[in-house]
């Protein structure tokens, strides 16, 4: 169990005494617990605290790491201030050997416990500074002829957050243990934002009343995620929340890990989704050799080639089915809207150019006022401030402004949706 020497004769070691606070002679009675496939365990009373205790001696490791034991004392005292795993006492890398404390275990209750974890997950990410998008989404209904007979909001309830932040933590972990075992792997990478458009960005909010912390020409995550969470429930939060994401770049696969700055993250990678996704496929085959032992020179040398390539390839490929479904949801968006030609709606301009203005409806529809259907006045677009102001009347249309408007064309061809802004009387 203990490759160098009997356990008998370690236990009386005056460095296993010494760390527990025991002196030699003083008797200590082991009970043999569950033992795995790696590992063989004992309880035991200490004969000075009364505490149970439980010694761990490793046989060898389900991830072929030469310092398993080693790798659980470390992950339990990161693990220690949840209060749900045991806390290490005594770890001897070189025998295989830990000592804990003892845990009473109880039945997983999956209405309080998953919820819980998720919790924890949830705070200590957002604590290390991630940014949480959480834009208005719909589901495009249609009838048996597939045309569009609503447009439903696509609701992130509790059950759709536990299973991102679970997602998030094993996509961490894989990315965290590979990129320590000096393997061949794909990555989700996301870049730092460009100096340039994170300083664009921070004037432009400055003009709405908020501020960004820009230190050496570059911005923390926490500080695009403190700018979201003051703008929440405010009219401009969807706006904000679309320029900070335009500022940034995009995330894409790589070979290196350079870390995700979204996420706040160290490593990342997609790994939960081999049955939609190419990169995570390819992940998993990797995770399989490597735990048959498969993976020698020739098979490392295989991925170091491979990888580079697949990672570009991906990287394209996402970006083209990105395109292809925004330009899916527009024609059905464009093809719903035909049936309230001449309808009002209140909305929210979105975005503005020096020929009009954009303005989104609740239901995520976004329509054009072109600006030759401004009436009174000749508008000119200060690009500085994102606005469109009259010169005769100061008469101004922002970011962020709610407005109504009524339907006044659609063009299937082009995707496009004209509104007309509802004088109010």
């Amino acid at each position: 169990m203990i490759h160098k020497e009997p356990l008998a004769s370690y236990l009386k070691r005056r460095v296993f005494l010494g760390a527990l606070g025991l002196s030699e002679g003083e008797p200590v009675v082991f009970s043999p617990l569950g033992q795995g496939e790696y590992n063989v365990n004992y309880s035991f009373i200490h004969p000075r605290t009364g505490k149970k205790l439980v010694l761990r001696i490793n046989t060898g490791s389900q991830m072929h790491l030469e310092d398993q034991i080693g790798y659980e004392f470390t992950a339990l005292q990161y693990l220690v201030p949840s209060g749900r795993t045991p806390k290490p006492l005594f770890c001897d890398r070189e025998q295989g050997l830990l000592v804990m404390e003892w845990l009473p275990g109880r039945t997983l209750d999956y209405k309080t416990d998953m919820d819980e974890a998720a919790g924890i997950l949830r705070k200590k990410r957002m604590e290390r500074g991630a940014v949480d998008f959480d834009f208005a989404e719909c589901k495009i209904l249609l009838d048996e002829k597939g045309r569009p007979e609503a447009l439903v909001p696509r609701e992130r309830n509790a059950a759709t957050m536990l299973i991102e932040d679970f997602m998030l933590a094993a996509n961490e972990t894989v990315a965290e243990d590979y990129y320590w075992q000096q393997i061949p792997f794909l990555y989700r990478t996301h870049e730092k934002p460009d100096e340039e458009k994170i300083r664009r960005f921070a004037i432009l909010i400055n003009n709405f009343g908020y501020s960004l912390h820009i230190g050496n020409g570059e911005v923390h995550p926490k500080e695009i995620q403190k700018l979201l969470s003051r703008a929440a429930g405010t009219p401009e939060e969807a706006m904000l929340s679309r320029l900070a994401l335009r500022s940034m770049k995009q995330a894409k696969y790589t070979t290196d890990c350079v870390g995700h700055f979204g996420l706040a993250a160290r490593y990342y990678t997609h790994f939960t989704s081999p049955i939609r996704r190419y990169p995570d496929l390819q992940i998993h085959r990797i995770i399989k050799e490597n735990l048959h032992g498969r993976l020698g020179e020739k098979r490392l040398s295989h991925y170091g080639k491979l990888l580079p390539e697949a990672a570009v390839w991906t990287s394209s490929r996402e970006r083209l089915a990105e395109e292809a479904e925004r330009e899916t949801e527009k024609a059905k968006k464009v093809q719903y809207m035909e049936r309230r030609i001449g309808e009002v709606f209140d909305g929210v301009i979105s975005g503005i150019s020096n020929y009009g203005f954009y303005v989104e409806l609740p239901d995520t529809v976004e329509g054009m006022v072109h600006v030759s259907e401004l009436d009174g006045d000749y508008y000119v677009f200060d690009e500085a401030h994102y606005e469109l102001v009259g010169e005769r009347t100061r008469k101004r249309f922002k970011l962020g402004q709610p407005i109504r408007v009524q339907v006044v064309a659609v063009d299937r061809y082009l995707k496009t949706i004209d509104f007309l802004p509802v004088r109010e009387f």
